[in-house]
């Protein structure tokens, strides 16, 4: 008797643990950035139109989508550097519609830079993280070309 009942617990333990996995995975799919995406980082942020590689002039415009948290006061720093991470130019990318939301938020900026004698660089859009702390950094670094 007593072995049918940890056999039963160990059961409805592996179907608990199958039933939050399945619901976590339909979660993020739910999470999903809309398409076309171009560049995309976990279903976080993702940008429309500049593919990895892709030839970009100054002023750059960003179009793209990012989840709610990305956002620091409706906005998130972006940045053109080049191969070394030198500063290229920078701007701040702004939310077209409420921020303070779980779901993805549309947003634009535009960024002037120099290339200089710099052929090969970064679009990097970074997180917003007004505290500064490490464990809150994140950002999404696409290859570019000048």
């Amino acid at each position: 008797m007593k072995n049918k009942i940890i056999l039963f617990l160990v059961a409805l333990v592996a179907v608990s643990g199958t039933l939050a996995y399945l619901s976590y995975k339909k979660d993020m799919e739910l999470r999903e950035a809309p398409r076309p995406w171009v560049n995309m980082k976990s279903n976080l942020i993702a940008v429309e139109g500049i593919s990895g590689g892709q030839k970009i002039s100054s002023p750059v415009v960003i179009r793209g989508s990012a989840w709610g948290y990305w956002f620091f006061e409706a906005s998130f720093p972006v940045e053109v550097q080049d191969e070394s991470g030198n500063v290229l130019g920078g701007s701040i990318a702004t939310a077209e519609g409420e921020w303070m939301t779980e779901e993805f938020v549309p947003f634009t900026a535009k960024v002037e830079f120099s290339p200089g004698e710099a052929t090969k660089g970064y679009l990097v859009l970074i997180k917003g993280n007004p505290s500064g702390l490490p464990e809150n950094e994140d950002e999404l670094r696409i290859p570019v070309t000048f």
